[in-house]
């Protein structure tokens, strides 16, 4: 079982601060791979929750390919985002702590999961769609900024 649904199970509606670890890729062209999230209908970085026992760039890593179906390599961290806050249709809240990487695709092809991704597509800088949160709001400005290495 996941470790956040475990934890929820525990705490019901409570609450709670998660890791979460997510991953810019940038093809050729200079656009950045966005997932349209299936919770929400609107884009966001591709990545996801942290396991027990699992590092940040493990879970990226994962949570890019279970969404994409893209393989992707490190290349370094670009910041560390802690001070955003989410509340659910449900009524779950979360204190959300993102680290968010800078990668590169090594292998495998863009497809859906269907579970957690509507659509998946890469994005000029100058026509970004509807992002779902200011966490990842703030991310991609860094990026285009070039600011590696923020703690937000």
């Amino acid at each position: 079982m996941e470790y956040w649904k475990m934890l929820r199970d525990k705490v019901g509606n409570m609450p709670i601060m998660l890791m979460a670890a997510g991953v810019i890729i940038q093809n050729k062209a200079g656009e950045i791979l966005l997932q349209k999230r299936s919770d929400s209908n609107k884009w966001g970085i591709p990545g996801g929750m942290l396991d027990y026992g699992e590092s940040a760039e493990e879970a990226a890593i994962r949570e890019v390919h279970e969404e994409t179906g893209v393989d992707v390599a490190i290349i370094d961290m670009l910041g560390v985002y802690s001070k955003y806050f989410h509340k659910y249709e449900n009524g779950d809240t979360i204190q959300m702590c993102s680290i968010f990487f800078r990668g590169k695709m090594v292998g495998g092809e863009v497809k859906i999961d269907q579970e957690e991704t509507v659509e998946v597509k890469f994005f000029d800088e100058r026509n970004l769609p509807e992002i779902f949160h200011p966490q990842h709001e703030q991310a991609i400005q860094d990026f285009f900024e070039k600011t590696i290495g923020v703690w937000r």
